[in-house]
């Protein structure tokens, strides 16, 4: 069985569930040995990062951080022996791209996660410059083929890229909850308040809004909640009726970990309009919803009325078969492992 080696260099949680997923899937091909800290698995690492690396003061003192954890990860395990693939399962792109050729030099067959990265060079020339100067034997793991075109043909990188599916759990197969009054479950705090206030001046007694945020929200059909814990998120996501997503932040190149919940838990997602919303919305209409700062509660309810259940479910198939893991393993095997 080849020997892979999955590295996460910069989470602590944020990325828990997808390297228990991505981790899980490799399993059934490959033999796997960790590199993260304890809270970035479900399980206690084979190497664990020590927290000194993980806890910063500045951004300059972040990357000098990173650029020591990778010296000392590749110090521990030089050791082990060869590895038929080393992946990154994330990075912060300006310390890769400094260690990526001495990274190369030691690992014959690296690839990398794209997550943010893609985004962020954007909207920063330098991360681009060092985004372009990855060492071109790495190659980069996307999640959606239009992200692989506008590497190539926009961003112009010469290394290898490789389309795999995010992975997405089968969590919940029915759509509406029977009773009196529609939940309305708005579960990131990266949204615009103002339109999320605005909605529900507007809302009536039998709507019922759970906000994820520490700000408070006027209305006796309201509740904000700083922070969940993993069993309540989950009940308070499969109870709902539909989920309403106004992110200030654009999602063009990196996926919306939400909005694949909504499939996960079956729910319709109402969201603002970005690459990913908008490619999602086209290919499954019934469940990504475009909106706008203009769309008033009434709109959305009447919409989410109106959504045919077949139509829903078929998507909804569609989309999980397409991040199982048997997708997922087909893209890692373009891999030259």
């Amino acid at each position: 069985m080849k020997l892979v080696l999955y590295i996460d260099l910069i989470t602590k949680a944020g990325h828990r569930k997808f390297n228990q997923l991505v981790i899980n899937a490799l399993r059934k091909e490959f033999k796997i040995l960790t590199v993260a800290s304890r809270e970035a698995t479900d399980s206690i690492p084979d190497l664990e990062i020590p927290d000194r690396f993980l806890n910063f003061s500045s951004r300059f003192n972040y990357r000098i951080k990173i650029l020591q954890e990778i010296d000392w990860i590749i110090e521990k395990i030089i050791s082990f022996g060869k590895f038929d693939l080393v992946l990154f399962s994330s990075y912060e792109t300006i310390s890769f791209a400094i260690k990526s050729h001495r990274i190369v030099g030691l690992f014959e067959n690296v690839a990398v996660f794209d997550h943010n990265n893609i985004d962020e060079i954007e909207r920063s020339r330098i991360k681009k410059l060092f985004f372009k100067s990855i060492d071109t034997n790495v190659t980069h793991l996307v999640f959606e083929e239009y992200f692989k075109t506008h590497l190539i043909e926009n961003v112009k990188i010469k290394n290898n890229v490789v389309v795999v599916p995010h992975l997405v759990e089968d969590k919940k197969t029915f759509l509406d909850p029977v009773r009196d009054w529609i939940t309305v479950f708005v579960p990131s705090n990266k949204c615009d308040d103002q339109y999320i206030k605005k909605l529900i001046l507007g809302s009536s007694p039998d709507i019922r809004f759970v906000i994820k945020s520490d700000k408070h929200f006027a209305g006796q059909n309201v509740r904000a909640v700083p922070s969940f814990e993993n069993d309540e998120y989950e009940n308070v996501f499969a109870d709902c009726n539909f989920v309403i997503l106004p992110l200030t932040v654009d999602y063009n190149y990196r996926i919306s970990n939400i909005i694949f919940e909504c499939f996960s838990y079956s729910k319709p997602c109402f969201t603002f309009r970005n690459k990913m919303s908008e490619f999602l919305s086209n290919l499954y209409p019934s469940i990504v919803h475009i909106i706008d700062r203009g769309t008033l509660l009434d709109e959305i309810v009447d919409e989410y009325k109106k959504i045919d259940k077949d139509s829903f479910f078929i998507e909804r198939k569609q989309f999980l078969h397409s991040h199982s893991e048997s997708a997922f393993l087909n893209g890692i095997r373009k891999l030259p492992i």
